[in-house]
């Protein structure tokens, strides 16, 4: 299941959805990187 990553209202400026770009590239290279690493359960 895929989450919006943000939310833009119109009408927007550039460094709005410059912005809100930059926050999901964080948080999917954030949670790609949790999900890769090994887990410490054991």
């Amino acid at each position: 299941m895929t989450e919006p990553a943000g939310y833009i209202s119109k009408p927007f400026k550039e460094e709005d959805l410059h912005s809100n770009i930059e926050m999901a590239l964080h948080k999917h290279r954030a949670e790609k990187k949790e999900t890769e690493s090994p887990s410490n359960d054991e």
